[in-house]
């Protein structure tokens, strides 16, 4: 199992074991990354998280498997070293041009130690919970953290390590807005390129004009369900995005029931 060193702990104040992920966290006193999360999401909390979960998840790996997708090549695809005649490679260029870097929740690529198969510490100490998990994040690094503001917005900053980097919000103020439910609007930080083509990341234009769900107050893991940081498709992907849940159905009948028209006409071509 890969491991996270905590190096030098922050102070946080002593609670009872108790399920943090559904509180406030105004408790945190400061904030140094993921070593900050886990001394109280470690393996004996009520709400346990390991940086296997983190390192093996799609929003780490960009890429996946896909045994739907059979063509030659198929295998493991995303926003990932895909061969020369498969669109949207970018893993050459994440961090210094306008492409995954503005939302992958690393510092570096995904790329492990060669000589141990694991990541580097520098990678697990560069993964960026707040960006998914803050209500309120400062994407363009202005000093002003809005649940609204998208990639397109994100900077780059000089980074000791690293060099040029994307910039991350490790504020304290971030961190204190840990602590409710995922909103569509920090899904949307990132997933907002819907109209975009297959060279970023894909998304919807989710908003209450544009979709029903959304106008019925819905946020996007409503359906697409969450387990261990992996996010549920459904069982028929067909395309070579990601893919990390096949067992877990998305799927309209899942709310909708097998009739979910008032026009009979319509039932009928409403394959379940």
């Amino acid at each position: 199992m890969w491991t996270l060193r905590f190096g030098t702990f922050l102070s946080l104040l002593v609670l009872p074991v108790i399920a943090l992920a559904g509180i406030p966290h105004t408790f945190i006193q400061s904030y140094d990354g993921p070593s900050t999360c886990l001394s109280c999401h470690n393996e004996s909390s009520p709400s346990p998280v390991t940086i296997d979960e983190l390192v093996n998840s799609i929003h780490y790996q960009m890429r996946s498997e896909n045994p739907n997708v059979g063509i030659p090549g198929a295998g493991s695809h995303g926003m990932l070293d895909r061969a020369c005649g498969l669109r949207g490679t970018n893993a050459l260029i994440n961090y210094h041009t306008s492409s995954c870097g503005k939302c992958h929740i690393g510092k570096d690529l995904p790329f492990p130690d060669p000589m141990t198969g694991q990541p580097y510490q520098a990678q697990l100490d560069g993964i960026d919970c707040l960006i998914c998990h803050a209500e309120e994040y400062d994407m363009n690094n202005d000093g002003i953290r809005s649940s609204t503001e998208v990639a397109s917005e994100r900077v780059r900053v000089g980074d000791p390590d690293f060099g040029e980097i994307w910039h991350q919000d490790r504020s304290l103020e971030a961190a204190r807005t840990v602590g409710g439910k995922i909103k569509a609007e920090q899904c949307l930080r990132c997933h907002e390129h819907g109209l975009n083509s297959c060279s970023f990341k894909r998304g919807a234009p989710f908003t209450p004009e544009r979709d029903v769900h959304a106008a019925a107050g819905m946020d996007c893991i409503d359906c697409h369900t969450v387990q261990d940081h992996k996010f549920a498709r459904g069982s028929r992907v067909t395309d070579m995005h990601g893919w990390e849940l096949p067992e877990v159905e998305v799927a309209c009948a899942n709310c909708h029931g097998a009739t979910p028209h008032a026009i009979s006409v319509l039932n009928d071509h409403f394959e379940i």
